[in-house]
C-alpha cells in the first residue's frame, strides 16, 4: 500500500492524463487541489469522471496544515502560456519545484520536452533540491516529446503518426477543450494574438493547415468532445477527420504514474532519490 504525498505539476495539456491516472488508480487516497487561476477546465473534468476531491489552497498545503496520512495527491494546474517562451516555461516549472518541494515527497510534472525547455530539468532537480522529481519519460528513458506524443505512446510512434498524416492538426480532448491555449502552445504562433481570427486564418492557410486529425483517447471531456473540435474547424474552416482506432494508447500514463509512486515509495523507504527506471516491457 502506497505511502506519502505526490505533488502533481501538471500542464492543461496533461491534465486528461493525470485525471486519468487518478480514476485508475484504486489504492485509498486523498486528492487536493491546490486553488489557482488555472482551474477552469480541470474541475469540471474531475467532476465528470467522479474523481473525488477536496479544493484546498497553497498556504496551507505549504504548511502542512491538513490531513495528510497514507497516501495523498496534490495537484496543482499551470498556465497553459508559458509555452510562448520556452525560458519562461522552465523558469516556472523550476519556481514550482522550489516552492513545494517541501510540501510533498515527490513531484512528477505533467509535462514533456515542450521545445526542449524541459530537457534538464530532472538534472537541475536532483542537485537543487532535496525531493525526487519525476517526468513523464517514453519507455526507453528518454523524455516525451509533447502533448500528442504522449497519448499516441510515445516519440517512436508519433513520428511514424507524422509521417503517415502530415500537415495535421492533432486534437485530443484536452487540445479541444482549450484550443486557443494549444495554439499558444505551438511556436509557429509565438507572438501573435491567437484570438484574432483574421490574423489566424492567414497563418494557417500559409502554413497549409487544412484538417484537423481527431484522437480519441477516451479521457477528458467526452461530453463536447466533438461540439469543441466543431467549434474550432468552423472558426478557421477547416475539415476534420478521425485517427483510426490503435493509435491512442493510456501506456505512458500509466507507465510514469507508477515509477513516480515507486520512486516515491523507495525515497521515504530507503532514501535513494533517483527515479525508478520505466520498465520497457
Amino acid at each position: 500500500m502506497t505511502e506519502g504525498r505526490l505533488g502533481m505539476v501538471v500542464c492543461p495539456m496533461l491534465e486528461d492524463e493525470a485525471i486519468y491516472n487518478l480514476k485508475n488508480d484504486h489504492e485509498d487516497k486523498r486528492i487536493y487541489l491546490v486553488k489557482g487561476a488555472y482551474n477552469t477546465t480541470i474541475i469540471p473534468k474531475l467532476k465528470q469522471h467522479n474523481v473525488p476531491y477536496t479544493m484546498i489552497d497553497e498556504h496551507t498545503v505549504l504548511n502542512g496544515d491538513y490531513d495528510h496520512d497514507g497516501y495523498t495527491v496534490i495537484i496543482w494546474t499551470m498556465f497553459m502560456g508559458l509555452h510562448e517562451d520556452i525560458d519562461m516555461l522552465r523558469m516556472e516549472v523550476m519556481n514550482q519545484i522550489v516552492k513545494i518541494h517541501s510540501a510533498v515527497d515527490t513531484i512528477l510534472l505533467y509535462y514533456g520536452r515542450c521545445g526542449r525547455g524541459l530537457d534538464t530539468i530532472c538534472d537541475w532537480a536532483y542537485e537543487m533540491v532535496p525531493t525526487p522529481v519525476c517526468i513523464f519519460r517514453n519507455k526507453d528513458g528518454t523524455i516525451c516529446d509533447d502533448c500528442i506524443c504522449i497519448p499516441v505512446g510515445g516519440t517512436e510512434r508519433y513520428l511514424k503518426l507524422l509521417r503517415k498524416y502530415p500537415g495535421r492538426f492533432y486534437f485530443t480532448p484536452a487540445m479541444a477543450s482549450n484550443f486557443e491555449g494549444f495554439l499558444m502552445s505551438m511556436e509557429l504562433f509565438n507572438g501573435l494574438d491567437v484570438k484574432n481570427d483574421d490574423i489566424m486564418k492567414i497563418i494557417l492557410d500559409l502554413a497549409g493547415y487544412t484538417t484537423v486529425m481527431r484522437v480519441q483517447t477516451g479521457n477528458g471531456d467526452q461530453e463536447h468532445f466533438d461540439e469543441n473540435i466543431k467549434r474550432f474547424t468552423d472558426k478557421y474552416n477547416l475539415e476534420c477527420t478521425r485517427l483510426e482506432d490503435g493509435w491512442a494508447t493510456n501506456d505512458l500514463a500509466d507507465l510514469n504514474y507508477d515509477n513516480a509512486k515507486s520512486t516515491m515509495t523507495r525515497w521515504l523507504n530507503e532514501g535513494k532519490k533517483e527515479r525508478v527506471i520505466p520498465n520497457a516491457e
